[in-house]
């Protein structure tokens, strides 16, 4: 199930998003798992985050002990061609979470 964590905005949100949205909560849910969006162009980001232009999201991990990896790499493999950056991000004090950013490189 899709769920959003109080106070994210889709103010700015970018139309792509949704296709992530999509996937990620088709992968989180092969595990039973809910899919948390944290942010997408709210909170705090480091300068020239893709989180400002609403295309970027992060996505809660802590429920999915042990399979972060596992299920960043099944993201991965599907929104890459897209135009999809997918990173696992741990910045620690229990704030590892996946960011899927649409970054498109030349020709996608």
């Amino acid at each position: 199930m899709l769920k959003f964590k109080a106070g994210v905005s889709l103010r700015k949100m970018q139309p792509q998003l949704l296709i992530a949205m999509q996937v990620v909560e088709e992968e989180f849910s092969k595990y039973g798992l809910d899919t948390v969006i944290t942010a997408v162009s709210n909170g705090a980001h480091k300068e020239g985050s893709r989180h400002y232009s609403g295309e970027a999201l992060d996505i809660r991990t802590k429920h999915a002990a042990g399979m972060q990896k596992n299920i960043t790499l099944l993201v991965k493999q599907r929104l890459d061609p897209l135009g999809f950056d997918v990173i696992l991000e741990d910045l620690g004090k229990d704030n590892e979470h996946l960011h899927v950013e649409y970054d498109p490189k030349e020709g996608e």
